[in-house]
C-alpha cells in the first residue's frame, strides 16, 4: 500500500496492538503541519495499551545547537501529567538508543511505543 502525504493529508502511522488474540490498544502518530519556512517537521501522537495512554512527540533538538534540526533526532513519550515514560534516540546511525520507565504500570505501553517507532522508520518530509 502506498500512502501519499500532503499538507491537507499529512503523514500518519497507525498501529494496533493485540495481546492474547485480543485488541489491546494502539499507536497513532501524525505529522504536524508547520510553517513553510520551518526546518523541523514535527510528529505528534498517542500510544495506548490497556488502561495506559501516553503522548508522543518528535525531538529535533541537538545538544549545543540553537535551532531545531530538520532531521528527526528521536521521540519522547510522556504520561498525561508530563512525566517522561521513555525516549528513543534515532541519531546513532543504524541503531537506536532507548530509555524506558521502570514504573510497572506504564512500562508495557512505553515499550510498545519505542519498539513500534524503532521498527517503522519515519518516511520523511510532508511538504
Amino acid at each position: 500500500m502506498v500512502d501519499l502525504a500532503s499538507e491537507s493529508n499529512p503523514l500518519q502511522l497507525v498501529c494496533a496492538f493485540r495481546l492474547d488474540g485480543r485488541d489491546a490498544g494502539g499507536l497513532r502518530l501524525r505529522a504536524v503541519p508547520t510553517a513553510a519556512r520551518a526546518l523541523a517537521e514535527r510528529r505528534s501522537g498517542t500510544v495506548s495499551l490497556g488502561h495506559n495512554r501516553l503522548s508522543i512527540r518528535s525531538l529535533h533538538g541537538i545538544a549545543g545547537a540553537t535551532a531545531l534540526s530538520g532531521a528527526l533526532a528521536g521521540y519522547q513519550i510522556d504520561t498525561a501529567d508530563g512525566t517522561q515514560a521513555s525516549l528513543i534516540e534515532l541519531t546513532a546511525g543504524g541503531s537506536c538508543r532507548v530509555v524506558v520507565t521502570r514504573d510497572p504500570a506504564r512500562r508495557a505501553a512505553a515499550l510498545a511505543a519505542v519498539l513500534t517507532l524503532a521498527l517503522f522508520g519515519d518516511s520523511g518530509d510532508i511538504g
